[in-house]
């Protein structure tokens, strides 16, 4: 069950590659742990992921700049690319733009 969420983390590691204003800590994950970092023009870690959780996706600020977000056993295929999605969505939309999707239950 373990190497599911590692791949799980494997893809939300790649979507994060692939968004404007969003980096990797590390330049690989081995875990079902993934770190990242937000460029100022997206807010804050914590404006981020306050913008993540009204869409339903739970991610954690571990500092004014870097969030950091766990796969596990609760978070399924589905709800990953979901949370894959949902971060390219936010990384779009201007600050303080009322959410365009509506709220699933997903947690990253």
């Amino acid at each position: 069950r373990l190497a599911e969420d590692h791949t799980h983390a494997a893809l939300l590691a790649d979507a994060v590659r692939a968004i404007d204003g969003l980096s990797l800590r590390q330049p690989s994950v081995e875990t079902n742990i993934v770190f990242f970092e937000v460029s100022p023009h997206l807010g804050t870690a914590a404006e981020f992921c306050g913008r993540m959780k009204q869409r339903g996706v739970l991610l954690m600020a571990e500092n004014a700049k870097t969030i950091r977000a766990v796969t596990h056993l609760d978070v399924d295929r589905e709800q990953i690319e979901y949370v894959c999605a949902t971060l390219a969505e936010v990384a779009e939309e201007p600050i303080g733009a009322k959410p365009t999707t509506t709220a699933r239950s997903a947690y990253a």
